[in-house]
């Protein structure tokens, strides 16, 4: 059985925490994935000429209104770093604060669209006892802010709000007018279509207010709700601070428009089952606001069995200075403390059955399918020491280690997490998980994966990986060839060149490229990356921030290119083949 989190509050249940690994492009941050080269301010006052001060000290960087009345800002640049944003913006007086856009993560969940007599947890909390004096209602609506909802779902639909009127919003400086009908708000593309594209979401509304008694599926512990979808995590599970915020913004500002009218939406709980380890101000600060509009934040304490009060879990962990949070933890059949839940004396109010959690999915399956003892398929094979020094999303820097390679083969879907793991002792995640991590995952739609680690301790490694669906796959690892590294990458110099190719739009300006050379490539790679020591990245093909300038391929193996370095020191190359496969090489 998977792990699970329902949190009853009132006639309400809501789920815990996993992470995931595939997300929009993000660096690390004081050890956090944040999105890269983006941050939300908050401005002292709503003062245009405060705004304008701001602007002079980022440069060409776009400011987005995230909440009028808060003055606060989702600020994004091409041009700095986000260590660069974060300098030029804290020590403004204007300013009031300036953070990164962390990123979120959502709850893993077990989508079987089952039946009543396997819903432990409803006996567990007595809930046929409260059917028997109420069953829910529609004066209120709960807000789940999650991956959206399927509203087409047969087990679901007659539960979900429905706008009785168009009305308009303003969020990040646009008017988006949603019609009679619509069922809530998608903060990623700023469309009032909350669709779940991860299943996740709708796990956590049917177990809310599936419908009951309709001799279908499951029932939700109410079998009468008004379930407004707020979608800020994408298809990969994973959100960013600002859209999380939206979302709630959202939801205050459709309350206040049908406030007082014949057919009012008064939103009351807000379901949020994902989080991060780090606090975010312009998070709680939206979530204080929330308050003040009569909202209740139910938030899920989280699946690393920490204890929250010495650590942190977020927006969990709100709930010892914002009025309106509530952790919930997770509970076994024995209700007891779940093996994996977060706890905290101080910071945790609620524990509720989470272990083998059935809810609705959205394929619409008609028969229970317990997805723990689905047959396995994994192979991972150990492919050795191949030399390398991966630079990727999850880690600043080369370091002078080499990495271990794993080749995975037979995974059933695209994984949300994987975990290495040896016999004396070591653990490797992706994503990180506080501690250590696995360096990069690839996977292809074909079943195969690979992965780079840096081993500390070694011997008998075991991959296990979570799938979106909540199952789950693991193998001992077998011996395989391992992959040997022939890539070499030579500084020729500053050329004098300014050289324009197809990956520079614009004309030639002035300054003279370097130029490197790079032999042994085992293929025609798909993708080059170069980064230096001091932080400077650059990409071919553009990543939305820098370039390589052009890139020439030969015949045998070898390749040119040339870039216009913003700072310099410590060179290092990574290339991504179309197998899967990755080299890289530091700069001699």
């Amino acid at each position: 059985m998977k792990r699970r989190l329902l949190g009853p509050i009132g006639e309400l249940v809501f789920l815990t925490l996993a992470t995931t690994i595939f997300a929009q492009q993000t660096v690390m941050f004081n050890g956090r994935p944040a999105v890269a080269s983006e941050v939300i301010v908050r401005l002292r006052s709503n003062d245009s000429n405060a705004l304008t001060r701001v602007r002079r000290a980022a440069t060409g960087a776009q400011f987005d209104e995230l909440n009028k009345g808060l003055a606060l800002h989702l600020v994004r640049s091409g041009n700095n770093s986000l260590a660069g944003l974060l300098q030029a913006l804290s020590n403004q007086p204007d300013v009031l604060y300036v953070e990164p856009n962390y990123i979120v993560q959502a709850v893993a969940t077990q989508p079987n669209d089952t039946s009543y007599p396997i819903l432990w947890g409803m006996s567990q909390i007595a809930v046929p006892n409260a059917w028997d004096i109420a069953r829910g209602g529609t004066s209120a609506v709960i807000g789940i802010i999650d991956s959206g909802i399927d509203y087409t779902h047969p087990d679901l639909s007659g539960n979900v709000w429905s706008a009785p009127a168009p009305f308009t919003v303003n969020v990040l400086g646009h008017s988006i007018t949603c019609p009679r009908g619509s069922h809530g708000f998608n903060a990623i593309n700023l469309s009032c279509d909350p669709n779940d594209d991860l299943g996740h979401g709708s796990h956590v509304a049917g177990t809310v207010g599936a419908l009951g008694n309709n001799n279908l599926g499951v029932t939700g512990v109410n079998w009468t709700a008004r379930m407004m979808g707020l979608k800020f995590l994408g298809s990969n599970g994973s959100g960013s601070t600002s859209d999380a915020i939206l979302a709630i913004e959202f939801a205050i500002q459709v309350k206040a428009n049908f406030a007082g009218s014949a057919t009012p939406v008064d939103v009351r709980i807000l379901s949020s089952s994902w989080g991060s380890s780090g606090a975010s101000q312009s998070l709680l600060d939206e979530i204080q606001k929330a308050n003040t509009n009569e909202m209740l934040f139910v938030a899920a304490s989280g699946n690393s069995s920490a204890n929250n009060d010495a650590g942190g879990f977020y927006p969990a962990n709100f709930s010892t200075v914002a009025p309106n949070v509530i952790s919930v933890a997770a509970t076994d059949a024995s209700d007891g403390l779940a093996s994996f839940s977060d706890y905290g004396l101080q910071t945790v109010q609620l524990g509720a059955p989470g272990v083998g959690i059935y809810s609705t999915v959205t394929s619409d399956e008609s028969d229970a399918v317990d997805v723990s003892v689905v047959p396995s398929t994994l192979v991972a094979t150990f492919m050795g020491v191949p030399g390398q020094d991966y630079v990727g999303q999850t880690q600043w820097g080369a370091n002078g280690n080499p990495d271990w390679s794993i080749h995975l083969q037979g995974l059933r879907s695209t994984p949300i997490k994987v975990r290495v793991t040896s016999a004396s002792g070591g653990i490797w995640e992706d994503p990180f998980n506080g501690s250590n991590w696995v360096i990069l995952t690839q996977t292809d739609r074909a079943g195969n994966g690979d992965l780079w680690f840096e081993p500390w301790s070694t011997s008998g490694l075991h991959v296990k990986v979570w799938y979106a669906d909540g199952s789950t796959d693991e193998k001992d690892c077998v011996d395989g060839n391992p992959i040997l590294s022939t890539l070499q990458a030579s500084f020729l110099g500053v050329t004098g060149e300014d050289f324009v190719g197809s990956d520079n739009q614009t004309t030639a300006n002035g300054i003279p490229d370097w130029h490197i050379r790079l032999q042994g490539l085992r293929s025609l790679p798909v993708k080059i990356q170069i980064a230096s020591t001091p932080g400077g990245v650059w990409e071919t093909p553009y990543n939305n921030a820098n370039w390589i300038i052009g890139v020439q391929f030969g015949s045998s193996a070898d390749a040119d290119f040339w870039f216009e370095p913003w700072n310099t020191g410590g060179f290092h190359i990574t290339m991504w083949f179309a197998d899967g496969t990755a080299d890289e090489v530091d700069v001699q």
